[in-house]
């Protein structure tokens, strides 16, 4: 130890401790498999909402989920169709013919509220991004959560790698010949 505590490690030593650390505390969960949502999607949403929603039930990310998490998809899926349906734009003015009473017909003013589709505001779109970012939507998203998925199977596939490399390792070390083997294509 010096004076002032102990020595720094130097660059890449000192990194590849903090990666491992980080690697240590990672999270690995099977990718898709089905992890039916405690709530069916809105009947009244829009289908981007619904598809949004659906798509989380395929995802291995939700193997991790709490009752709470998926409130958050519900409610985010929510404020998705509300801003991509029709949305008040206005009140439009009319005319229309009326009858009075003595017979006599008479041009009134009639206003109806006018609905159209808008674009998509900065702020919820913003917002959305937020709360599917913190419920691991995308593969950054997951990265940045220390959750990874991997294909079933995929542990299998390590171990005949991991396998074959120290067969390699081996054999070079032995001065043995080590037969290539060509691995199958699938092609022709």
């Amino acid at each position: 130890m010096g004076e002032r505590g102990p020595l720094r490690q130097e660059g890449l030593k000192r990194r590849k401790s903090r990666q491992d650390a980080i690697d240590a505390a990672a999270v690995t969960v099977e990718a898709g498999g089905q992890h039916p949502a405690p709530h069916e999607p809105d009947e009244d949403w829009h289908p981007v909402a619904v598809e949004t929603y659906l798509s989380f039930e395929r995802s291995g990310q939700t193997a991790l989920f709490q009752p709470s998490d998926w409130m958050k998809l519900w409610l985010a899926c929510e404020h998705i169709s509300r801003e991509l349906k029709p949305q008040f734009v206005g009140m439009e003015e009319t005319y229309e013919l009326f009858e009075d009473g003595r017979g006599e017909e008479h041009l009134m003013p009639v206003k109806k509220a006018v609905a159209g589709k808008l674009p998509l505001k900065g702020s919820s779109l913003t917002a959305i991004q937020a709360i599917m970012a913190s419920l691991g939507m995308s593969y950054g998203d997951r990265q940045r959560l220390n959750v990874e998925l991997k294909a079933p199977g995929a542990d299998k596939a390590e171990d005949t790698v991991a396998q074959a490399m120290k067969d390699l390792e081996q054999a070079m070390r032995g001065g043995n010949v080590v037969p290539f083997e060509r691995p199958a294509t699938g092609s022709s």
